[in-house]
């Protein structure tokens, strides 16, 4: 019985390391799409954030694996919130890694992204303006073998996707 009980309880926290381990390495993508209005932070396919501004609101969708939410932000701001007491708590926090490091962390951590979607067309309002930014938009686009584009008929576009892991973002801050 007691061999019996011992394997179910393994069995168990194997799947449970499996699920955790599986969160560690799944993909994380953060989209923008200015024709959709749209800005996105979506974990895998089980939950994702979604940031919209439609019909003078902004809404904020939450969705975790079958659990939704709809959440309109200016209503939110509106709503007047209850007074605190304002006690003066002098609380010291600690860090345990040092703070001038901590720009070139964050700047590790921006190059572990990797960029699968990259579309831009802009035009500046200006025919003369644009034809002298062509030929230096056109060599950057040879340069970095992205879509970027400037364009003469008031069209502005952004289309932008990257993918990181929390473990490849966790690797480049600690290393």
């Amino acid at each position: 019985m007691l061999c019996r009980t011992t394997m179910i309880l393994f069995v168990i926290f194997s799947a449970l390391a499996a699920m955790i381990l599986y969160l560690f390495i799944a993909p994380m993508y953060f989209e923008i799409d200015t024709e959709a209005g749209l800005m996105r932070v979506r974990f895998h396919n089980w939950a994702k954030a979604t940031l919209r501004a439609e019909n003078g609101t902004i809404h904020l969708q939450l969705k975790i694996a079958w659990w939704g939410k709809d959440l309109d932000i200016l209503e939110m701001i509106g709503r007047q919130r209850p007074a605190k007491n304002n006690v003066n708590k002098h609380t010291k926090s600690s860090t345990t890694f040092k703070i001038k490091r901590l720009p070139q962390r964050m700047l590790q951590v921006m190059k572990s992204f990797t960029v699968q979607t990259f579309y831009i067309t802009f035009d500046t309002g200006s025919m003369a303006f644009n034809g002298i930014l062509y030929p230096w938009v056109m060599f950057v686009r040879w340069y970095i073998h992205k879509d970027i584009h400037i364009n003469f008929v008031q069209e502005n576009c952004i289309k932008l996707t990257l993918r990181n892991s929390i473990a490849s973002m966790v690797w480049a801050f600690i290393k």
